[in-house]
């Protein structure tokens, strides 16, 4: 099941007695925790009826005990098991019984960054509840989805130009995105809606300043220092087309700079080609853009679109198309 489809049966107010959220996307778990909490006990007082766990301190018994409790002053209890993963395939035939026949009058949820049910424990699972996949955003479209719905909840809107920036600068990491949103809500108080220039100096960005030094390093022919960096975005998480989309959209800002500074236009005028107002934003890139004279971008872009094709349809593992990117970058730069 995916996060839509459950907030759909939560705005039905249809809750199951079984979950298993599983992902890497806390931030979106917290909300619809907190979504189920609230249909659950719409006084807004859980404190006898719900209790919160961790599968490294609690046993299954104890799990179990709470919930089979009756519930005191609601219609349902609540049981949240955090770290649900840290449990024994032994552990977990504890609550076989359970999942056979949960309680009419309980929701126990389990959470985990992957799920640990497996065979036909799961099989039982599923016949009574429901497990939910919180995965972090992958691909540009997913991302900026998220960013769409983080601005809303703030009752904000973007520019696509916006969108893409405020996509490159967070990565995947719906946690990131989440915070990042939240400080540009708190500097943009007034404005209902957001352009590139509203965000570009808020946004804190490590991918952002990540990818900035990756591509000086290039253009300063310093491969130690590029693959550094690289290495940094994957440890991250980022995905290798997200951070070959984030490459590529530095090097057409160096572009439009390199085909402004070859008419001989101003800072200024330059800033407006390349869609910025924020003079040390224009500065950084004319920097960068004084070491790659036209004809070689031609070559840089040919280069780019060619990693393009071999991460989606070659089977060499993507960290290894990305290094080879970097060296090809290099030795062009050369």
């Amino acid at each position: 099941m995916r996060p839509e489809e459950l907030q759909k049966d939560i705005a039905k107010k249809n809750i199951a007695p079984l979950y298993y959220f599983h992902g890497e996307n806390t931030h979106k778990t917290d909300e619809l925790l907190q979504k189920i909490t609230a249909v659950l006990f719409p006084a807004g007082d859980p404190e006898f009826d719900s209790s919160s766990l961790d599968a490294q301190v609690h046993a299954p018994s104890e799990v179990l005990q709470s919930a089979r409790t009756v519930p005191f002053g609601n219609p349902k209890r609540l049981t949240v098991v955090k770290q649900a993963d840290a449990y024994k395939e032994a552990q977990w035939k504890s609550f076989e019984g359970y999942f056979s026949k949960p309680s009419v009058s309980s929701c126990l949820i389990f959470v985990g960054e992957k799920c640990a049910l497996k065979g036909a424990l799961l099989k039982l699972f599923q016949k009574q509840g429901k497990t939910v996949a919180f995965d972090n955003p992958r691909w540009e479209s997913q991302i900026k989805a998220c960013i769409r719905e983080e601005l809303s909840r703030h009752k904000k809107t973007a520019t696509d130009a916006a969108l893409s920036y405020m996509a490159d600068s967070m990565g995947g990491d719906a946690q990131m995105i989440s915070r990042e949103v939240e400080k540009i809500v708190l500097f943009c108080r007034e404005q209902k809606r957001l352009d590139v220039d509203d965000v570009a100096e808020i946004v804190s960005g490590a991918h952002t300043a990540t990818i900035f030094n990756l591509v000086d390093g290039i253009g300063g022919g310093r491969i130690d220092d590029s693959l550094k960096y690289l290495n940094s975005l994957v440890d991250e998480g980022v995905y290798s087309l997200v951070i070959l989309k984030m490459i590529s959209r530095q090097f057409r800002l160096i572009g439009r700079a390199r085909e402004g500074m070859n008419q001989g236009e101003a800072p200024g005028r330059i800033g407006q080609r390349i869609g910025l107002k924020n003079e040390r934003l224009v500065k950084n890139i004319l920097n960068q853009a004084k070491g790659w004279p036209s004809d070689k971008l031609g070559r840089v872009f040919d280069v780019l679109y060619q990693t393009h094709m071999q991460l989606k349809t070659s089977r060499v593992k993507d960290a290894f198309v990305l290094e080879n990117l970097l060296f090809q970058l290099v030795a062009l730069r050369r």
